[in-house]
């Protein structure tokens, strides 16, 4: 019923290449809804088990990084690097199996709890575990940031049934299995649950944002909970050391997946997202690439905004970023709805490469 898309982050740099004689251990143990993790557990589809996948698929982490810098046992860390690697042993090639999930990755061999909680440890101290505003997935259709699903999740597995039927609205079916499945651990699971699909994500996220916060629009704030709305925005900008509660509707993920080709001629080629529905200046931008390239230092991308104001996200870096937050040159006092362009532009010839998509989350305040 459900699909759930997680963004994973960009391969960032060279292939690898790892010796076709590993060890196995047949102690490795597979989790069934949750992986084992020390003390912890990774729920599936959760913004730790996103951070973990994030971590392992990006072209970044190699050999030296797993064994010396998580690190792990040897054995686990070529493990893991020869499955996300595939039979040729080079990142980057069509034989890649990339992984989808913790327990496609509890299920190589020699990663057990102590390297699970090793590679958590490492995601969420490296930036790749998402949180607040940031978007973890989407299933049937409906987004959820982390804070929207930790809300909905706390709303979900204390409302009674007369709460999610009658104050919710949703179906009686839907209702019925809500409560029957006793602890819901992850929106995931929750979408997977009889008769939960678009509508009923679409209510349960919604719902929880009417309940929480006391705070009215137009006041500060320091988190989306303060907020009657739902919605603290602003709270990514530098230069503010509070947010603005505003609307729920003041928010918005755009994004685009039409594929571009991306040519090393040095011509520019260009992406445009049209945004609409948003208040009149933008507050809060997050912009996600996903973009394949051999090489991505070759590679200058500019944020063009509505209006004219434009932000470099790349220019060139080695290990460029595919999650950028509050991009310098995006002004606070342009237009936020209209055409947002992305241009990029292979500066050096020899290798090329596809902009496979790209999103952005923006919120707005009025000017």
């Amino acid at each position: 019923m459900a699909t759930s898309k997680l963004f994973g982050l960009l391969a960032l740099s060279a292939a690898l290449s790892v010796g076709c004689a590993v060890q196995t251990d047949p102690g490795s143990e597979p989790g069934a809804g949750t992986v084992a993790s020390g003390s912890q557990a990774i729920v599936e589809g959760s913004a730790d088990a996103l951070g973990v996948v994030a971590l392992l698929n990006d072209a970044a982490t190699d050999l030296y990084v797993l064994d010396e810098l998580v690190p792990l046992d040897k054995r686990a860390a070529e493990n893991l690097i020869a499955h996300r690697n595939g039979a040729d042993g080079v990142f980057g090639t069509a034989d890649d199996d990339l992984f989808d999930d913790v327990a496609e990755v509890d299920g190589v061999p020699w990663v057990g709890p102590a390297a699970m909680a090793s590679l958590l440890a490492y995601a969420q101290s490296g930036g790749y575990v998402p949180s607040g505003s940031e978007l973890l997935g989407t299933w049937d259709n409906v987004a959820f940031s982390v804070d929207e699903a930790n809300a909905t999740l706390a709303f979900v597995n204390g409302a009674s049934h007369e709460t999610l039927d009658i104050d919710v609205g949703l179906d009686k079916r839907a209702a019925d299995s809500i409560v029957a499945a006793g602890n819901i651990e992850s929106i995931l699971q929750l979408s997977e649950l009889y008769y939960v699909g678009h509508s009923a994500l679409l209510a349960l996220r919604e719902y929880p944002k009417t309940l929480g916060g006391t705070t009215p629009n137009g006041m500060e704030c320091d988190a989306h909970s303060e907020c009657q709305s739902g919605l603290c925005a602003g709270l990514t900008l530098p230069y503010l050391s509070h947010g603005f509660c505003m609307e729920s509707w003041a928010a918005n993920t755009f994004e685009s997946t039409t594929p571009l080709s991306i040519s090393d001629d040095g011509a520019a080629v260009e992406s445009t997202l049209p945004v609409s529905g948003l208040a009149t200046v933008p507050m809060d931008v997050v912009v996600d690439l996903d973009i394949d390239h051999p090489r991505k230092q070759d590679l200058v991308v500019v944020l063009h905004q509505p209006g004219g104001a434009e932000a470099t996200l790349w220019n060139h870096q080695a290990n460029p970023p595919s999650h950028i937050v509050a991009p310098s040159g995006i002004e606070g006092d342009n237009m936020v709805n209209g055409d947002w362009v992305l241009e990029i532009r292979d500066t050096v010839s020899g290798e090329s490469g596809t902009l496979k998509s790209w999103k952005m989350w923006l919120s707005s305040n009025w000017d």
